[in-house]
């Protein structure tokens, strides 16, 4: 599968340069199917109206350190860039990510590995009907709202780095 939802989103958000620098990282990328599994007009929105929150669900897709699938049989639980948790299901024969299965597994790369995985994690603070309603209406997306459940989230508007 192609990547470029991702590769533009990746880009949109400053994270792109991020992803090629300095590792270790594991990175659960999304192929362009499961980007089209989210609702229509979302990632449109998203890029027009809410950087933050869609930073926040790329952040949930990785991890500062090499996670080989190997490694994932002994691993529960991970903690994202975004400081959530993410659920772990791994054996010899499949890996699922919360509710996302591992298409492809230990795609080496020069910074650490890459798994595709056939949905996109959205972390548990972000409301896409929320977000898709806003974009509707014509509003921009609220920052900084006092969601207890989000705490963590990036909305403090500031730039994440891996390094």
């Amino acid at each position: 599968g192609s990547f470029n939802t991702l590769l533009t989103t990746a880009r949109v958000t400053g994270l792109l340069d991020d992803l090629k620098g300095p590792g270790p990282i594991t990175l659960l990328a999304p192929n362009d199917a499961a980007f089209d599994t989210l609702p229509d007009g979302l990632i449109a929105c998203l890029l027009d109206s809410d950087i933050d929150a869609l930073t926040n669900i790329l952040l949930y897709h990785i991890v500062k350190k090499n996670f080989l699938r190997e490694e994932l049989l002994n691993v529960h639980t991970m903690e994202m860039l975004n400081h959530e948790v993410i659920s772990i299901i791994a054996d010899r024969e499949s890996i699922i990510f919360n509710d996302a299965n591992s298409l492809q597994s230990d795609i080496l790369a020069s910074n650490g590995v890459i798994h595709v995985i056939d949905s996109v994690l959205i972390p548990v603070g972000v409301d896409l009907n929320l977000i898709l309603s806003n974009c509707a209406k014509g509003e921009e997306v609220e920052k900084g709202d006092d969601d207890e459940s989000n705490g963590k989230s990036g909305k403090d508007g500031k730039k994440r780095s891996f390094r």
